[in-house]
């Protein structure tokens, strides 16, 4: 039915260019994630008035997106409200072919999550997030069908603030495993891995494949640098993807480390916003339609750079023609 089905935190991201002096106003650390609650979401939106956009996000959904692109089958799982952030998200994922497995929901405490995507003049981007539905998380946002007919199940770590969120997750995972699927775990960021540490090396163990930045890595391993952190997952036998920028990224496929290159984007680096995500969602549907684990990383890197030179964390339609140009992948399809 699917080659991905990704559980994540079905949101609205809010994409401002700011200064260092506005991050250090509002105490968020650089490069993290931030939790805030809605009075201070709103003051934050008036603070930037008229500069800010609005697109759908969330790093599962971002993934998906990339899979519908490469002309796969996506759908994401996650809660969400009836209203009318919920209503941009469900229209987003439409466009671009991706199937919302859930219902949204209505009730006390339930509206849309919505997270600042917050770029700084150095191209490094900073989160700020109010999760709303996305904190309500649970085994009833997760539709059997959805997890049993698809070839890969992502799970994204983003979600484990949740606090019924690891309950969703073995749930998912307990359906994946009754039909022999894949599924890979993606902790996504200092903060889930620093407050959720129990949560996410268990999910390091029991999943098939790890996505992490490099910087991730050498901190949950406690290594000294990265090719200490490569040999301490290479110890675990658990394939892996470790990203490092522009440094290009490493796949571990449980026997050999394989490098990857990076592809050289079309044009100057606007913000890095959802250059993990994309190199998940292309490298995961490499893995579903049979491709090479080698060639799949080439897939996904291209996807990552190509989302890199463009404002916000989703592609658009011309990143097929970048990966024909970059790579060869998809000529027979042009």
């Amino acid at each position: 039915m699917y080659h991905f089905a990704g559980i994540g935190n079905i949101a609205v991201d809010l994409i401002a260019q700011v200064d260092d002096a506005f991050l250090e106003r509002y105490n968020f650390a650089k490069g993290q994630c931030t939790y805030i609650s809605p009075p201070l979401m709103e003051e934050i939106k008036a603070a930037l008035a008229g500069k800010f956009g609005s697109i759908s996000g969330g790093a599962a959904a971002n993934a998906a997106c990339c899979v519908g692109l490469l002309g796969g089958r996506a759908a994401i799982l996650g809660r969400y409200a009836d209203d009318s952030t919920g209503s941009l998200f469900k229209e987003t994922m439409k466009r671009y072919g991706v199937s919302l497995a859930t219902a949204p929901r209505t009730g006390d405490g339930e509206f849309t999550a919505q997270i600042f995507c917050l770029t700084t003049p150095d191209t490094e981007r900073t989160f700020a997030a109010c999760y709303g539905s996305a904190a309500l998380l649970d085994e009833t946002d997760i539709p059997e069908n959805t997890v049993m007919g698809s070839d890969i199940l992502y799970l994204d770590g983003y979600s484990l603030v949740a606090p019924r969120a690891r309950a969703a997750f073995e749930y998912a995972l307990s359906l994946a495993r009754k039909r022999g699927k894949f599924v890979a775990f993606n902790p996504n960021d200092r903060s889930i891995i620093n407050a959720y540490n129990e949560d996410v090396r268990h999910f390091l163990r029991v999943s098939d494949i790890l996505f992490l930045a490099a910087p991730d890595a050498v901190a949950l391993y406690d290594a000294h640098d990265l090719d200490d952190a490569k040999n301490r997952l290479a110890a675990t036998g658990k394939r892996a993807v470790v990203t490092d920028g522009s440094a290009g990224s490493w796949i571990f496929d449980g026997t050999i480390w394989h490098f990857i290159e990076i592809v050289q984007p079309d044009g100057p680096v606007v913000d890095t916003n959802g250059a993990g995500d994309n190199y998940a969602g292309g490298f995961l549907y490499g893995l579903a339609t049979g491709m090479d684990i080698q060639i799949a990383g080439r897939l996904g890197a291209a996807c990552a750079s190509y989302v890199i030179t463009r404002s916000g964390a989703v592609a658009d339609k011309g990143l097929l023609e970048f990966i024909r140009l970059k790579t060869g992948l998809f000529a027979d399809a042009a």
